[in-house]
């Protein structure tokens, strides 16, 4: 038996950014949308760096950063399922 995961790409919009205690990280998760429905948060997928890139973006201009989220599929809701931070919609 061969076991396989298959993951969705696509993009998302980032909400906002959820508020952490953890010391040097600006977030602790991103709350992701798309086309216009909450979709829930992506906590992965980045280093510390990427984090405070995100959260420059974000800050600079909220609501309007898009990110690629990859995700195992879709809870009975339609919210994301383990979702990853893949990387920036250029």
């Amino acid at each position: 038996i061969v076991r396989t995961k298959y993951r969705t790409e696509f993009e998302a919009l980032v909400t906002s950014l959820t508020p952490t205690t953890a010391q040097g990280r600006p977030f602790g998760a991103i709350q992701v949308s798309c086309n216009g429905k909450p979709m829930g948060c992506v906590g992965t997928g980045f280093d510390v760096a990427t984090m405070w890139e995100i959260h420059r973006l974000h800050t600079a201009a909220p609501g309007k950063l898009k990110i690629i989220v990859s995700s195992q599929g879709f809870t009975e809701t339609g919210g994301i399922w383990h979702g990853v931070f893949v990387g920036f919609v250029e």
